[in-house]
C-alpha cells in the first residue's frame, strides 16, 4: 500500500482520481487535494459495503457487551467507591460522528482515540 501511495504522490503529471486495489477486499478511492496541505492524505470516509453493518450499530452492539463485561468485574468492589468511570480507548471512529447512547449505570462512560483526544466523548446512559 506504501508503494502505492507514493506512486500517487509522486506522479509528474497527477491525476485527479485514481483507484487503487489493494487486494480483493480493500481498494483506496484517492482525490488530489487542490492545494497542498500539511498531511499528505486525510481520510475523508469509508464503507465496508455494509458487510458487518454500519460503523455506529456495530460501535454500540460491542459497547454493550463490553460495558457488561465490566460491570460484572466490578461488582464485588462496587460500593467502595463514590463513583465509578469506565474509559475505552477508541480505535475505530476516531472522535464521535452520531452520538453513541447505551444503557448502563456507571458515573460516567468516555470514549477516546489515541490519535485525537480532542474528540473523546462521553457516551450517555438512555433511561
Amino acid at each position: 500500500m506504501r508503494e502505492k501511495l507514493r506512486a500517487f504522490q509522486n506522479e509528474t503529471v497527477p491525476a485527479e482520481e485514481r483507484v487503487i486495489e489493494i487486494d480483493r477486499n480493500f481498494r483506496l478511492r484517492l482525490m488530489r487535494m487542490s492545494k497542498p496541505r500539511r498531511l499528505a492524505f486525510i481520510l475523508m470516509g469509508n464503507t465496508d459495503s455494509n458487510a458487518g453493518g454500519w460503523v455506529t450499530p456495530e460501535l454500540e452492539k460491542n459497547l454493550t457487551l463490553c460495558i457488561a463485561e465490566k460491570t460484572r468485574k466490578i461488582a464485588p468492589y462496587r460500593s467502595r467507591y463514590p463513583e465509578w468511570w469506565l474509559i475505552f480507548i477508541d480505535f475505530v471512529m476516531g472522535g464521535i460522528q452520531e452520538p453513541v447512547r447505551i444503557k448502563h449505570n456507571w458515573d460516567k462512560v468516555i470514549m477516546v482515540h489515541p490519535g485525537n483526544y480532542a474528540g473523546a466523548y462521553e457516551i450517555k446512559s438512555v433511561t
